[in-house]
C-alpha cells in the first residue's frame, strides 16, 4: 500500500503534537525517544509518516515502529488473551 503525507487532518494532529513537546520541553521535561505505532490504513500511515518527519526534525529517536489492521480486537472481551479479565457475568 501507497504511503502518502496528503491528508490535512494528519498534519494538524501532529502539528498539535508538536506545539505540545515544544511546551513540555519549557517545563523541563524533553522528550527524547519514542514509539509510534499507527493503524495500516491510509489515514494512519499518513499519521505515521507525520509523526516521524517531526519527531527527525525535533532530534527524537523513534525506537519501535509498528502498524495494526483496524479489526484488531482490542476489546478484552473479544481478544483471546484478555478473555480471563472480561467479566463473566
Amino acid at each position: 500500500m501507497a504511503r502518502s503525507d496528503g491528508s490535512p487532518k494528519a498534519k494538524w494532529a501532529v502539528a498539535d503534537v508538536g506545539r505540545f513537546l515544544d511546551y513540555m520541553k519549557t517545563r523541563g521535561t524533553a522528550v527524547s525517544k519514542v514509539a509510534v505505532i499507527y493503524e495500516d490504513g491510509p489515514y494512519g500511515q499518513s499519521v505515521a509518516d507525520n509523526y516521524k518527519a517531526l519527531f527527525a526534525a525535533k532530534n527524537i529517536a523513534v525506537v519501535a515502529d509498528d502498524s495494526f489492521r483496524p479489526a484488531f480486537p482490542i476489546s478484552p472481551r473479544r481478544s483471546p488473551r484478555c478473555a480471563p479479565l472480561a467479566p463473566t457475568s
